[in-house]
């Protein structure tokens, strides 16, 4: 494993694996959507709807979605940036 050998250069590492449980992590989410103000929610379902994922107001939702739930917001110190 990555971690038990601390290589020099590695930034960050991703884990996947599939879960078996996708129903359950899709519902999750929407209820976390639940919570953000009225016009985020507005803007992702209508991404959903629509597919159109590109609106100003859909990538402002989910950024604000991104980093409530999944991280802070990135700096110049993360990888990628």
């Amino acid at each position: 494993m990555v971690c038990d050998y601390a290589p020099k250069g590695i930034k960050s590492v991703v884990l996947f694996q599939y879960t078996s449980y996708n129903a359950i992590w899709e519902s999750e989410q929407k209820r976390r959507v639940g919570y953000m103000p009225k016009e985020q929610q507005e803007a992702i379902k209508r991404a959903e709807e629509t597919g159109n994922y590109d609106a100003e107001d859909y990538l402002e939702a989910i950024t604000a979605f991104m980093e409530r739930y999944c991280a802070g917001p990135f700096t110049e110190k993360d990888p990628g940036a």
